[in-house]
């Protein structure tokens, strides 16, 4: 089994902002406060399952072998078809997963409800600006 970890936050609190099933997109955000002068985007592609919370504090995230099964109640091996990854979440007081085609993350300094750099027609409600 292996596993590369792609993603380790330092102190940041990421929020499942958007996932649009239809295109199976998903959009994690950590937007700017008092300590990050940045915000940051994890964005995932062609996503077929997502088992997670929708705030996590210390992310990280870790590409795992697709021959991986999890304890969960749904298998992640019987989803994965060819193209996609499994991407492990581990955070403060638990884990998850995402199985999806694609990662990519973006680093800025825009307002936290400001739209993304990968779904720039889709802003996000007046309720999530804040710092």
């Amino acid at each position: 089994m292996s596993e590369t970890k792609l993603y380790s936050s330092n102190e940041r609190r990421f929020t499942l902002v958007s996932y649009n099933y239809a295109h199976g997109l998903l959009l994690l955000r950590s937007g700017r406060n008092g300590a990050h002068k940045t915000r940051i985007d994890i964005h995932f592609t062609d996503v077929v399952a997502i088992v997670s919370r929708t705030h996590m504090e210390n992310l990280e995230i870790y590409e795992k072998d697709s021959t991986l099964a999890l304890e969960s109640e749904i298998n992640p091996n019987d989803i994965i078809e060819p193209g996609h990854r499994m991407f492990s979440l581990h955070f403060e007081g638990g884990s998850g997963y995402i199985i999806a085609g694609n990662i990519a993350m973006h680093e800025d300094e825009k307002q936290f409800g400001e739209p993304s750099f990968f779904i720039d027609k889709l802003p996000l409600p007046d309720t999530y600006n804040r710092q």
